[in-house]
């Protein structure tokens, strides 16, 4: 069958049971049921059809609601451009359906051939990759899944004395038990601080004073940060 045998055209669903549609510029809807490869559909939506022989094929709904790209079962990768000329180099901005379970956004110069990936894995790790001209990996740099800051004031504190404050995580923040860095702020800080009994809800922020002398209050910022899932 050659390609003048095959059509494209708009269509609308007028009904769903049995599953109908109907071609612009037709005033009844077709009486055959067509091969439904769009998705689930609702009276009204709108419908990207081919023509095929005797074949009638929905591939995609391009509503407000959704638009489709690739079908159930397909193996190899679909992908979405974007292009736009910036002083007047062109870039490419490529939506792709990835082959390891991730989603990729990738930002290329075709004149020049480099290209940066921005990887949201299914478990929510997002990777960025820089190439080379050449089409080598410059870097792969995994980006933190999840951080939080804050901070602690801290009443003063006598030589020879210890605090402890508890610091709380907001909540659901961290899947696995994130590194904790702490930082005091003060013109004599005369004290040490630490985290211990860190877990994916809060640490314990510790303090010591063994200078000599008495020491202010301090306030202090923390910093948790999880770098992959």
């Amino acid at each position: 069958m050659s390609a003048a045998d095959e059509t494209w055209t708009w269509a609308t669903v007028a009904s769903t049971d049995p599953l109908r549609v109907r071609l612009d510029g037709d005033d009844a809807p077709l009486l055959i049921t067509p091969e439904n490869l769009a998705g689930g559909l609702r009276e009204g939506d709108r419908v990207w059809t081919q023509r095929y022989g005797r074949r009638l094929i929905l591939h995609r709904a391009p509503t407000s609601r959704t638009a489709v790209l690739g079908m159930p079962g397909q193996t190899t990768e679909s992908y979405y451009r974007l292009s736009r000329s910036v002083s007047g180099q062109d870039y490419w901005f490529d939506f792709q359906a990835g082959a390891s379970r991730e989603a990729n956004l990738m930002v290329r110069h075709p004149e020049e051939g480099d290209m940066v990936v921005f990887r949201v894995g299914s478990n929510g790790q997002l990777r960025m990759s820089t190439y080379a001209p050449s089409g080598t990996t410059a870097a792969t740099r995994p980006l933190p899944f999840a951080f939080a800051v804050g901070e602690v004031s801290m009443e003063l504190l006598a030589n020879g004395a210890t605090d402890s404050v508890a610091v709380t995580y907001p909540s659901n923040r961290f899947t696995k038990v994130p590194l904790v860095f702490v930082n005091s702020q003060g013109t004599v800080p005369r004290r040490t601080f630490g985290a211990s009994g860190n877990s994916t809800s809060g640490f314990t922020l510790r303090t010591a004073n063994y200078s000599g002398g008495n020491s202010g209050a301090q306030t202090v910022h923390w910093l948790a940060v999880q770098l992959e899932v």
